[in-house]
């Protein structure tokens, strides 16, 4: 590596004094390093995906586009998504869906979703759905190891834009459930690129133009649940997940095998970096939530394993730190009476944001 430019363009001068074979090939090599710092990573080029439409579980009607079926985008096998991608002459927008199952379910499957998949199709948007590890029990990694998996699909769909013609400066997030929670964190954080990542995929950028939350939860810190998303209740956590049958989930949700380490400084740490609600600020992207469950009202406690999931303080935690910080957010929530006064659904929300 050069010090300096001054120095490489003596060095190259001097060089050029001499017509030897060796007197070109250190001038050469001189050059080279003057335009070149030793101590950056160099992206290889991309593998281009070995890609073969398949089928789709339902017919595509009118809409001119592909299908694509179990594509790798990680080690594990779990690791996987499928796409549609609409014919265009130009890369498209992209939704990614990420499914729920409270991270012990659930897969990518869109046979039943006809009607949810094309209403994207047909407005000329790309759909992603993505599989990723889910807990087990005991687990000994925690919600973080299906949180990260989601955040690479993103980055490998974004690596290989251009062979799939999506624009990889126009996607949106969007989930159910756990699925809902996982877009929020991916969202929320800051950007999670590394440009130094020997794997190339990790050097893509993980900030997206919009976030879609369906059923969600306000925070993956669930000591939060009850010291800020039920704090009118009065609810013990552990006495909680006790009695809905949750003690072993919550031990498994940070990959701890001891009631103990719930409040140890490693597991607390774990809990704020899986803490969306309070990794949300103001430069983060606009966000849609929807928590239709009823009863959901404010004198209806999580005394369910569905309306502790569930439950509408989800949403309104995070309506109210949006609205603090003044970052958009349109918000529905039946059992608290709060539907946004623009009436706009999720499909609208996407599409004026995919600027469509």
């Amino acid at each position: 590596m050069c010090v300096g430019y001054q120095w490489c363009y003596q060095g190259v001068a001097m060089a050029a004094l001499s017509f030897s074979r060796r007197g070109l090939i250190v001038l050469a090599l001189l050059v080279a390093s003057c335009g070149s710092d030793s101590g950056a990573t160099t992206a290889p080029p991309p593998e281009p995906l070995d890609l073969t439409a398949t089928a789709a579980g339902f017919g595509l009607g009118s809409v001119d586009g592909k299908y694509f079926e179990a594509i790798s985008y990680g080690p594990y096998e779990e690791n996987l998504f499928d796409i549609y991608l609409p014919a265009s002459d130009e890369p498209t927008p992209l939704l990614v869906y990420i499914h729920g199952g409270g991270f012990t379910g659930g897969s990518r499957d869109t046979t039943d979703d006809e009607g949810f998949v094309m209403s994207y199709l047909s407005e000329g948007v790309a759909f992603a759905t993505i599989d990723y590890r889910l807990l087990e029990s005991p687990d000994p990694d925690g919600v973080i190891k299906s949180l990260t998996d989601s955040t690479r699909c993103l980055q490998f769909i974004r690596y290989h834009a251009a062979q799939l013609n999506v624009d990889p400066s126009n996607v949106i997030l969007m989930g159910g459930s756990a699925g809902a929670g996982t877009s929020l964190w991916i969202g929320f954080n800051d950007d999670m690129a590394d440009p130094d990542n020997e794997d190339p995929v990790l050097r893509q950028s993980t900030r997206v133009t919009a976030l879609i939350a369906i059923a969600t939860q306000g925070t993956y810190d669930i000591g939060k649940w009850t010291t800020v998303v039920f704090a009118e209740f009065g609810l013990n956590l552990l006495e909680l997940a006790d009695a809905l049958g949750l003690a072993q989930a919550l031990l498994d949700f940070y990959g701890i095998t001891d009631v103990d380490d719930f409040d140890s400084p490693e597991i607390i740490e774990y809990r704020a970096r899986v803490d969306m609600l309070d990794l949300m600020d103001a430069e983060d992207p606009p966000f849609y939530a929807q928590n239709d469950l009823e009863p959901a009202g404010p004198n209806a406690p999580p005394l369910s394993v569905n309306l502790a999931f569930h439950h509408a303080n989800h949403a309104l935690v995070l309506a109210e730190k949006a609205d603090e910080i003044e970052l958009e957010n349109v918000v529905y929530i039946k059992g608290l009476m709060i539907e946004d006064p623009s009436g706009e659904d999720s499909l609208g929300f996407a599409l004026r944001h995919f600027g469509l």
